[in-house]
């Protein structure tokens, strides 16, 4: 199975039309198929040469990757019982078998890899300069979901700058290409919607869906039994990304799996220093593809140096609220679950998983509000701070365009929608003080049923159901 994904295809088929061979990264979350893309763009390219990093574990060791590497090396070009000492050796062996040809070159995990030898990244530089790149038609992907280390150690070295011809953060699937996981099961977009409201667009959770099943059944499968595969992932990917630091990013995480927070709030709420280390800490997150850091921008579309952070991932969210909390319940089989309203604050935690999901499919949105590309000037969630002098305030969404109007966007996921979103949205207005000097087109964003007078209201200049998205 492989769905979407065609502009990363599009952008890679480029690559492979280029005329001299290609350094090319892949960085995102575990579970979001990066392996997957590149696979499939490698295997229609040429010759695919597979090689992944061992997960880190007990008795992981700088000789346990090198062997790692030769025998899926070996098994590649058929030749038995290759054995390396160092990495110089690894990578020439790799270069020499792939010297003539269309190669697609994968190295997958490359962090992992590189477990125990800092010299690594600029063993793989040398081979990359002296032999692999002489093959004009090699292409050599470098993958892994520690974004941290890919960072460090390959997009801000300066052994690697001016060489790299493809950089990409993958995110999740797009919610069409999400229901080909469905297939040709007579299911609603809504039922579709409160899985997506947990899982997100990330396709390896979407494969564990049973389409015979209820969302209901679905999610008390997967996240509220002691084997379901969303119940064990949180651990296994935080201690396979983060490593010892795995508690102190959960710690994090915890924090905003309610709200948004400023680094200084989150600071003062964990109790921990603000310096570069707690930097690193959220920036690495941010790279992972689990927060997103949301700036202030004024309104001739400069961004400013506040910043709010938020979790981005469906999932983490969803565990952090409902499955830790209830995990001794869990394993002892007597948690009752059987609707999502029967979860404790549902109604808040459901209005950030439906935030995200219109910001992570924002292209699709824009379209079908009609606004130009060519007319925005900036957007996303808009947050002005408190001072003496005004209120704060939050929007969800929102669109800055030329010619001085804006799109204010409210987002709504509740079971009955009525009159008092209009109020909400003319105090967001009152607070910004835009009246003056910007046309303003209110859009209600929305999934669930409208009441009649908010149907008939001629309030807003669109009103969107999500599901017509699908």
């Amino acid at each position: 199975m492989f769905w979407g994904r065609s502009p990363e295809l599009q952008e890679l088929k480029g690559i492979g039309n280029k005329k001299t061979a290609s350094l090319i990264v892949l960085q995102g979350r575990r579970r979001i198929g990066k392996s997957s893309l590149l696979e499939k763009f490698g295997n229609s390219y040429g010759t695919l040469i597979e090689i992944s990093g061992l997960a880190p574990g007990k008795g992981n060791s700088a000789q346990a990757q090198l062997d790692n590497f030769a025998e899926q090396l070996s098994a590649v070009v058929k030749i038995p019982g290759l054995k390396f000492v160092n990495w110089t050796q690894a990578f020439i062996a790799l270069a020499k078998f792939t010297e003539k040809g269309r190669y697609f070159i994968l190295l997958d995990e490359i962090s992992w890899m590189s477990y125990g030898d800092k010299s690594f990244s600029g063993k793989l530089k040398i081979a990359w300069d002296k032999q692999l790149k002489k093959n004009p038609k090699l292409i050599l992907s470098l993958c892994g979901s520690v974004s941290s280390w890919i960072e460090k150690n390959i997009l801000r070295d300066t052994d690697f700058v001016g060489r790299i011809s493809w950089q990409k953060n993958l995110g999740e699937l797009d919610v069409r290409s999400c229901l080909n996981f469905w297939g040709k099961a007579k299911v609603s977009s809504k039922e579709i919607l409160k899985v997506l409201a947990i899982t997100g667009g990330v396709p390896k959770y979407l494969e564990e869906i049973r389409p015979s099943e209820t969302a209901e059944q679905n999610i008390q499968r997967l996240c509220f039994s002691a084997t379901g595969y969303l119940f064990i992932d949180f651990d296994k990917i935080f201690n396979e990304i983060f490593d010892s630091r795995s508690s102190i990013y959960k710690k994090i995480l915890e924090k905003l799996s309610i709200k948004k927070l400023s680094i200084a709030q989150l600071a003062v709420e964990l109790g921990m220093e603000q310096n570069g280390d707690f930097s690193e800490y959220l920036s690495d997150m941010e790279a992972s593809g689990f927060l997103s850091r949301d700036y202030t921008w004024d309104l001739e579309g400069k961004r400013g140096k506040l910043s709010q952070f938020r979790i981005k991932d469906n999932y983490l969210r969803f565990y952090l609220n409902y499955i830790t909390s209830n995990e001794d319940k869990i394993r002892k089989k007597i948690f009752d679950f059987s609707t999502f309203d029967s979860l404790f604050n549902w109604d808040t935690i459901a209005g950030l998983q439906f935030e995200n999901l219109v910001l992570n499919n924002i292209d699709m949105v824009l379209n079908e509000l009609r606004v130009p590309i060519t007319q925005i000037i900036q957007y996303g969630p808009y947050f002005q701070t408190k001072t003496k002098t005004r209120k704060g305030c939050q929007v969800d969404l929102m669109v800055l365009c030329k010619r001085k109007y804006i799109y204010l966007c409210e987002l709504k996921y509740k079971n009955k929608i009525g009159m008092e979103v209009i109020d909400e949205v003319e105090e967001k207005i009152k607070r910004l003080n835009l009246y003056k000097k910007f046309s303003i087109r209110p859009v209600l964003i929305y999934s669930g049923e409208l009441t009649k007078n908010l149907s008939e209201a001629d309030y807003f200049s669109k009103m969107l159901s999500f599901e017509d998205l699908f």
